[in-house]
C-alpha cells in the first residue's frame, strides 16, 4: 500500500468522512514510506550474522584450557606441541604465569612466534621459553 498511486482515495473510501482518521492514516503511511525496506533488511541481516558468527572449536578449546589453568593457580606452564603459539600468546597476557615453555616438532614455530611476541629464545631448537 505504501507506493500505491491511489492510496489517498482508498484511505478516504474506507474512512468515509472521518477526516481526522484519514489524516492520521495517511501520516502513518507516509512515515512507513520514509524507511527504506532494503536498508532495514540489510540491517537485520547484519545483526543475524553478528549473532550467528561461527564459533571455531579450536578457539573454544583454547579458552577452556586458559580458564582451567587460571583456575588451578598454575604459575608454570609447559605447552607440548604448541604449534603457532596461540595458547602461549594468551598466557603472556596474564601475569599469573611466571614461566611459560612451548615445544613443537617444527623447529621454526615456537621461536618464530616467541619473536613475534618479542620474547625469543633458542628459536632454532624448536623451543621457546619465557620467565618473568
Amino acid at each position: 500500500m505504501q507506493s500505491h498511486p491511489e492510496r489517498e482515495a482508498i484511505v478516504n473510501r474506507y474512512l468515509r468522512g472521518q477526516r481526522k482518521l484519514t489524516r492520521e492514516a495517511l501520516a502513518r503511511l507516509t512515515e512507513e514510506d520514509a524507511t527504506d525496506p532494503d536498508e532495514e533488511q540489510e540491517k537485520e541481516e547484519q545483526q543475524e550474522l553478528a549473532i550467528e558468527a561461527p564459533i571455531r572449536l579450536n578457539d573454544v578449546r583454547l579458552q577452556q584450557v586458559l580458564s582451567e589453568l587460571k583456575a588451578s593457580g598454575a604459575k608454570r606452564v609447559l605447552d607440548l606441541g604448541c604449534g603457532e603459539g596461540k595458547l602461549i600468546r594468551e598466557l603472556l597476557k596474564n601475569r599469573q604465569f611466571e614461566e611459560i615453555v612451548g615445544v613443537d616438532v617444527s623447529y621454526r614455530s615456537p621461536g618464530y612466534h616467541a619473536d613475534e611476541a618479542e620474547r625469543a629464545s633458542e628459536a632454532d631448537s624448536g623451543f621457546a621459553h619465557v620467565s618473568r
